[in-house]
């Protein structure tokens, strides 16, 4: 048991399914966020509005109450092209 709780640990309280969702990002994509990005810091409040309205438009799947790492992934990734 001690084996899966290290492997499933998450940095900060409430991260771990974001976390699992930049690692999807990672598979889906080939990539990182941001990667391809010539100035990250300047993308950054348009990214940050273009997930807001992103997630407003998107709902949790068969009553799982949250996000799935694909969804988070695919948010990402939206937020990213805008």
């Amino acid at each position: 048991m001690w084996v899966w709780l290290r492997a499933h640990t998450a940095d900060l309280y409430g991260s771990y399914w974001y976390q699992r969702g930049l690692l999807e990002y990672q598979r889906i994509f080939g990539g990182k966020p941001f990667s391809n990005a010539k100035d990250p810091e300047m993308a950054l409040p348009k990214f940050l509005a273009a997930v807001a309205t992103y997630r407003e438009q998107t709902s949790t799947h068969w009553g799982q109450g949250r996000l799935n790492p694909s969804t988070i992934a695919c948010l990402l990734h939206k937020g990213e092209q805008a």
